[in-house]
C-alpha cells in the first residue's frame, strides 16, 4: 500500500497530535465516529453516500467538526471541503483513507491504553493513600492487622477456675 504524500502526512500527524491534547472524552467520542466514517469509505469504496459527510448533521458537527484535529484529519484523508459537505472525491487515492484510518486507529488505542493506565494509576494511588492512612492508625490495612505492640507474649496470663476466681500466673 502506497504512504500517503509529505503533506498529507504532516497534517495527518498534526491532527492526531491536537486530538490527543483534548479531554478523553472529547478524544474517544472523535476517534470512534471518525473511524466509523473513514472504515466506511474504506469497505465500500463506489457508495457515494460513504464519500460525502453534511456539516450540518449535528452529530457529525458534535462528535467529529468540533473537535479540534477532526477537521484536519479529515482533509488529510483526502476529503475536499464544500460550502455543505465535506466530500472525498471519485480520484481520490483510497490509500490516502487507509493511511489516515491505519494511524487513527494506532493512535487511539495507544490514546485509550495510555487512559487506561492513568486511570489505573489513579485508582491505585487513592487506594495506597487509604492504606497509608489507616495503617498510620494501627489497623486493618488489606489484611494486616496491628494489635499489639509486637509478638512478645505478656508477662502474666490471668486464668478463671470454675469458681469464677481469678488466678495470675507468671508465664
Amino acid at each position: 500500500m502506497a504512504a500517503a504524500d509529505g503533506g498529507s502526512t504532516g497534517v495527518l500527524a498534526e491532527s492526531l497530535s491536537t486530538m490527543g491534547s483534548q479531554p478523553w472524552e472529547v478524544q474517544e467520542v472523535c476517534y470512534g465516529a471518525l473511524l466509523k466514517l473513514l472504515g466506511n469509505v474504506v469497505r465500500n469504496p463506489g457508495e457515494a453516500k460513504f464519500r460525502s459527510i453534511k456539516r450540518g448533521n449535528a452529530a457529525i458537527k458534535a462528535k467529529v467538526l468540533d473537535c479540534p484535529g477532526g477537521v484536519g484529519l479529515l482533509l488529510a484523508a483526502g476529503f475536499v471541503e464544500e460550502p455543505e459537505v465535506y466530500v472525498l472525491p471519485e480520484s481520490a487515492p483510497l490509500d490516502l483513507v487507509q493511511t489516515a484510518l491505519d494511524q487513527l486507529q494506532s493512535h487511539a488505542t495507544a490514546k485509550s491504553d495510555a487512559n487506561f493506565r492513568a486511570e489505573r494509576d489513579a485508582k491505585l494511588a487513592k487506594e495506597k493513600a487509604i492504606d497509608a492512612k489507616l495503617a498510620s492508625f494501627g489497623g486493618f490495612a488489606r489484611g494486616v492487622h496491628k494489635l499489639g505492640s509486637g509478638n512478645t507474649p505478656p508477662a502474666d496470663v490471668q486464668s478463671t477456675d470454675a469458681a469464677g476466681s481469678v488466678a495470675t500466673e507468671p508465664k
